[in-house]
């Protein structure tokens, strides 16, 4: 089952990461690796960072 993108807008990057992460268990292979890397990315951003990237969720 394919979840896309949008469960992980949190709005705050703590949370976030601690979604993408509480579903790597559940990821095979690539997606797994890429969900790895991604959820480490917030964690090396302040909040102000974070909170000034713009991030365009669509469905689809």
């Amino acid at each position: 089952m394919t979840k896309g993108v949008r469960p992980y807008h949190k709005g705050d990057r703590r949370r976030m990461a601690a979604a993408v992460r509480a579903d790597i268990p559940d990821m095979d292979g690539e997606m797994r690796a890429l969900a790895c890397q991604t959820s480490t990315k917030p964690d090396a951003m302040s909040d102000t960072d974070f909170e000034a990237r713009r991030f365009q969720f669509t469905d689809g």
